[in-house]
Order: C-alpha cells, then structure tokens, then sequence
C-alpha cells in the first residue's frame, strides 16, 4: 500500500473540534468525512482535505434545536456515537451507541426521528434489549444500495436487524457463537455494491459476508502474518471489489479483496484503529481512536 498520511487537527481554540475517542465514519457524495466522535458524543464533519466543516449546523441554528455537539440521552442527542452513515441526500444515520437506538438527522442536523423500537419505560430515551427491533449497544450502521434498507450492527444482541427506510422493523440474522453465519460483539458493517453485507465480527476475529436478506456467503480471516485480530470497523470500495479493515488487535489497516484475498496492509503509527472508509478516490481513512484523530491513506490497488 502505497501511503501519504495526514492527520485532521482542531484549529479552533475553544477545542470545539477537538476529537475524543473517534469511531466510525462514513463520507457523503461530495467525500466530506463523517465522524462519530464518541468521547464527545457528537457527529463532526471534514472536507475531503482534511480542514474542519461544522458539527452538522450552524452556530444559529445550535441556539435553536438539538443537534450532533449535545451529548445527552433525549431525542436529537447522543451518548458515545460509534458510527454514522450518509444517504445520496445528506441524511444523516448515527448508531447512538449508548443509548442503544439509531438516529436519523436531515441534512442541516435537524433531528427526525429513532429507529428500533423504544424501551417499556422510556419513548424517547431508548433501552436496551433483546427483542425484535430493540438494540443493545449498536455498533455499525449502514445503509442498502437503493437506500431502501437501514442495516444495523447489533453489537450486545450478537446480530444484525434490518430496518425499511422507513425506519420498520424488516427482518434479522446471527446470533452468539463462531459457527458461519454466527457472530460474537459485531462491530462495522459494509454494504457492497451489489448489496453484500459485510460485518466485522469482532471477538471471532474475522469478517463475514452475507446477501440482504441474511443468507451466509463466506467468512474471511485472513491469514499468516495477517490474520486479523479483533477487526472492528469495515468499508468497500466503490465498485465493490476490495474490502478495509480496521485490524484493531494488531494495529493496523488490511485490505482484501470480496472474495477475501489478501491485498495490502499499513500500520505506521495507527493504535487501536476503529471506523474506516473508502472514499471515490480509493483513499482508505482510518478512527485512530486511541490517538483521537484521523488518517488518510492514499492507497493505489
């Protein structure tokens, strides 16, 4: 992997951007970063060059409505984000982590609703469980191809639920252990091309594709001296011919192909990496949460 690296900063010297424990990413139709930045819990936003943008809205508009920057438990805030997603559009859909329910936000940050069905006690705040269409820490969010489908890393329930764009409930697959198609704490998830699912099965040490509609494809592992360890966030490249992951146990990026070839890997100066995406650019970006800020790796197949 042939790699220049560079790192987004904080300029403001209030530390308004300042990152906290980063996690997932995602970037829009024009490579704009998505950042779920965890620590802070809020969503920010980078120019594809790496300068600030905004924390989803203006200062006006922070005066006026919930948004990304409240870190918090009611409708429109957020408790330790850990990814976010992006429609054609600009909508916006955060896993709310520690609240263990998504979020959906328009385009100018505002709040528009909660995916996955609340809590007996609570309507706006979010509970976990186990049920259909409940959440227990939400780790990944991704969405379809056609937009039509919401896919959510289940993380604590050990699964995948689907959700219409709508934000209905559709179906589910996995569930706790390391056979195919099982999955022990599932982290990033990555929708290909051709709509393949993939989802970094974390504690199982590898990644699993599956179709849309849950049936198992194949697991990939890696292998020798790139055997992954605790893989936490995955991406596909645009035409759906490669896939990144964040290797967090070991430090570093491995790309494969879909069919899980091994590709090329960095690791550099990266510690516990987490979120990870490819932009239209084949740049593969990378949470280098431990250290709290993000890297570029220029990256030519």
């Amino acid at each position: 992997m042939e790699t220049l690296t560079f790192q987004f900063f904080a300029t403001a010297r209030d530390n308004e951007t300042d990152f906290c424990y980063p996690f997932g990413l995602a970037v829009d139709r024009n490579d704009n970063i998505f950042i779920a930045d965890a620590g802070n819990g809020r969503v920010q936003v980078y120019h594809q060059s790496g300068y600030y943008l905004r924390t989803i809205v203006t200062e006006e508009l922070k005066k006026e409505i919930r948004l990304f920057s409240q870190s918090g438990r009611d409708k429109g805030e957020l408790f330790c984000p850990r990814d976010v997603a992006v429609t054609e559009l600009g909508k916006v859909y955060v896993a709310d982590s520690g609240n263990h329910r998504v979020q959906v936000f328009n385009s100018s940050g505002q709040f528009v609703q909660i995916i996955g069905r609340q809590g007996i006690s609570a309507a706006l705040l979010g509970n976990q469980g186990s049920g259909q269409g409940v959440f227990h820490t939400p780790c990944g969010v991704a969405l379809s191809t056609d937009e039509d489908y919401i896919i959510v890393a289940d993380r604590g329930n050990h699964r995948v639920q689907v959700f219409t764009a709508e934000g209905n409930f559709s179906h589910m697959f996995g569930s706790n252990g390391n056979l195919p198609g099982q999955m022990d704490e599932p982290w990033g998830i990555a929708v290909t091309a051709d709509d393949f699912i993939v989802v970094a099965d974390n504690r199982n040490n590898r990644l699993q594709v599956f179709t849309l509609d849950g049936d198992f494809v194949r697991v990939i592992e890696g292998e020798g001296d790139y055997m992954l360890n605790g893989p936490s966030g995955v991406a596909v490249s645009s035409d759906g011919s490669y896939i990144a992951t964040s290797d967090t146990g070991n430090n570093r990026v491995v790309v494969f192909t879909l069919m899980g070839l091994y590709v090329d890997s960095h690791a550099g100066s990266i510690t516990l990496p987490r979120g990870v995406v490819i932009d239209s650019m084949s740049r593969v970006i990378v949470a280098d949460t431990a250290n709290s800020h993000i890297q570029c790796l220029y990256w030519k197949a």
